[in-house]
């Protein structure tokens, strides 16, 4: 995109940006319901690898910094060191927390805060998200983690969303083995907290980074047409679902959705 940037001029650069966040959504999309068509079908496998909570969380916390930032929000998070590494499955932890982290960012206002928090309960891995944001109804609760389930329905919504973030996350949970659920008060905040079954870890040697094959005018390296594919689907992930439409279709947001 940044050659892009000096060969075009604004409208065409423009209507190429929104191409591309149109595109990384709708990929965003297609991996969710794939996701969920897996489950649905048990085929969805759980790996057990060993993870660095810390490092985990860090990082997590690093790819939403920029949107926290963009919106005036403080990212705070806070992990109990002696965790340590523990057996999960990395990707689906990933999905779990990132479409909590976006989902708190996207509906908490500026000057607003959002706390990722890891610790050891007795036997178990507990990881809370909270926010300050506008809340949860209380009617409307009881709804947020079902399929395509939305609190506002309208076509005047700011974020446009399908109902299928908090659906995956209670079922990439209850896959592997634990629960999660909501406490909200409309008007000052909502808590998610995941609760998965704690199983201590050995820590893992970080293996070297492959050296770059550069091309001839030493601009590229090459990959494999399963890591081009493996980088896009993670990019599709860490893409903010709450950036805002274009000027022209935005509404007033009448009141918060149920799931990404």
């Amino acid at each position: 995109m940044q050659k892009f940037n000096r060969t075009f001029d604004a409208d065409t650069r423009e209507v190429l940006t929104t191409m591309h966040s149109n595109g990384m959504r709708l990929l965003k999309l297609i991996n969710d319901l794939l996701d969920l068509v897996r489950l649905e079908s048990g085929r969805l496998e759980v790996k057990h690898e060993s993870l660095s909570v810390v490092d985990f969380v860090k990082g997590l916390a690093s790819a939403a910094r920029q949107v926290a930032d963009d919106k005036r929000l403080r990212l705070e998070t806070i992990v109990d060191p002696d965790l340590g590494n523990v057996i999960a499955d990395r990707d689906k932890l990933e999905k779990i927390l990132l479409n909590l982290v976006f989902n708190a960012l996207k509906f908490t206002p500026a000057g607003g805060r959002v706390e990722v928090r890891a610790e050891k309960k007795e036997n178990t891995l507990v990881i809370t998200v909270a926010d300050t944001g506008m809340g949860i109804s209380a009617k409307n609760l009881p709804f947020v983690f079902d399929r395509f389930w939305q609190a506002d329905g309208s076509t005047k919504r700011k974020y446009q969303g399908v109902g299928i973030g908090l659906a995956l996350v209670k079922e990439l949970t209850e896959v592997q083995g634990g629960t999660v659920n909501v406490e909200s008060t409309e008007g000052k905040g909502t808590t998610f907290t995941v609760r998965l079954p704690y199983q201590k870890a050995e820590p893992v040697a970080k293996s070297e980074p492959k050296p770059d094959e550069e091309t001839a005018d030493g601009e590229t390296r090459t990959v494999s047409s399963e890591e081009w594919l493996a980088n896009l689907y993670r990019r599709a992930e860490l893409f903010p679902a709450m950036t805002p439409l274009p000027a022209p279709l935005k509404a007033v947001a009448t009141g918060r959705t149920g799931s990404l």
